[in-house]
């Protein structure tokens, strides 16, 4: 699986600190009709962009200054 999405950091305020497009993939071994296989293949494109987006300089930057 694939997925992009598109993350926004926000102060408390409203202000928009940081926006970015991060990408992730996920794989599964097992039977390809099973629900619970597409579900964890899903789950891992999303852990996986979740942690792209958090190695991310731009990102941490913005979260250390974010609503300052």
């Amino acid at each position: 699986a694939s997925i992009s999405m598109t993350a926004h950091l926000q102060s408390p305020t409203g202000k928009s600190c940081w926006t970015e497009t991060v990408q992730g993939r996920g794989g599964n071994y097992g039977y390809s009709g099973s629900i619970e296989n597409y579900q964890e293949t899903l789950n891992e494109a999303l852990a996986n962009a979740t942690m792209n987006m958090l190695q991310q300089q731009g990102f941490k930057d913005a979260l250390c200054t974010c609503g300052k």
